[in-house]
């Protein structure tokens, strides 16, 4: 299975140098610690992007089987591992081990201008708000702008 979704330049100027990541937070899933919680950094297929003009919008797919801090983690489970590194995608598998986990979008990009560094986000999604079917251009995931 794929999961895409979807940004947009909405700014005044362009963006270069994005780095576009997303955060797997899966809480309780240390065995001694309840309250711990578990961070994974997940590749997806637009880090490294140079260019994102204004009024641009472009998809990328998260992409766990390249993502080495979910495959070597010591916490989560060897059947998701290889379900994951198999290109079997088990985003979902990974976020069934809790059921506050969350998946949120970070998106950090340069304004071509000044340089000044940016960072948007997305809001922090859970399992229910994976869908499937055609992908709708219409939803945007960046949500706020944090700096």
């Amino acid at each position: 299975m794929r999961y895409v979704f979807l940004f947009e330049n909405t700014g005044w100027r362009k963006l270069i140098d994005l780095s576009v990541n997303a955060t797997v937070v899966i809480p309780g899933i240390v065995d001694w610690d309840n309250e711990s919680l578990q961070y994974y950094r997940v590749v997806t297929t637009a880090d490294r992007k140079h260019l994102l003009e204004t009024g641009v919008s472009t998809t990328a797919r998260i992409s766990l089987e390249d993502s080495p801090e979910v495959l070597t983690s010591r916490f989560v489970p060897s059947d998701i591992k290889t379900k994951i590194s198999e290109h079997n995608n088990s985003l979902e598998e990974l976020l069934k081990l809790h059921n506050d986990a969350t998946i949120q979008i970070s998106i950090f990009g340069n304004d071509n201008l000044t340089g000044v560094r940016k960072l948007f986000e997305s809001k922090e999604y859970l399992i229910g708000d994976i869908k499937e079917g055609e992908f709708n251009r219409k939803k945007f995931l960046v949500q706020k702008k944090v700096s």
